[in-house]
């Protein structure tokens, strides 16, 4: 047996049948995206305490930077603690289907932001659309104050000269 070969016969296989549902059929046609799913995750001391989702609507496939960022100060505060972001992800599939099945590797649908700014959603597979989203990472890095154990007496002494 080789198993090499069967997985590239087999590849081959699926990858011929994509090509004949693209060109028969409209269950793989790209469409617009209307709305995304941004996810707050609220991280304290490299724990993650709490995650939020929110849909929201784009516009002619942007979302803008005012629309983010008027979320994200929505979002800044939670539990009485202030967050800051701290990283900012996009997911996204927008490879050919036919060479995803090809390589295997979803790297190309994550993208990292180093700043807020418009961004993008190319038209995408209907059946897919639902899995693009926005990944916002907010952080909250104080310290974890502990008191001192007043059960220890300091020696008070005074000394007299």
């Amino acid at each position: 047996m080789n198993f090499i070969n069967d997985m590239k016969e087999h590849n081959q296989n699926i990858k011929k049948e994509i090509m004949d549902l693209q060109e028969n059929s409209d269950l793989l046609d790209k469409s617009p995206l209307e709305d995304i799913r941004l996810f707050f995750l609220y991280v304290n001391n490299k724990k993650l305490e709490k995650y939020e989702c929110v849909d929201i609507e784009l516009e002619n496939n942007k979302l803008s930077k005012n629309d983010l960022m008027v979320e994200i100060i929505k979002h800044k505060k939670y539990d009485n603690k202030k967050y800051i972001i701290t990283n900012l992800y996009q997911y996204h599939f927008k490879d050919e289907l036919s060479n995803f099945i090809e390589s295997n590797i979803l790297s190309n649908s994550l993208t990292t932001y180093d700043k807020v700014e418009d961004i993008y959603f190319e038209p995408n597979i209907d059946f897919f659309q639902d899995y693009s989203s926005l990944f916002i990472i907010m952080e909250n890095n104080k310290s974890i104050q502990t008191r001192k154990n007043g059960s220890i007496l300091k020696n008070k002494t005074t000394r007299r000269y």
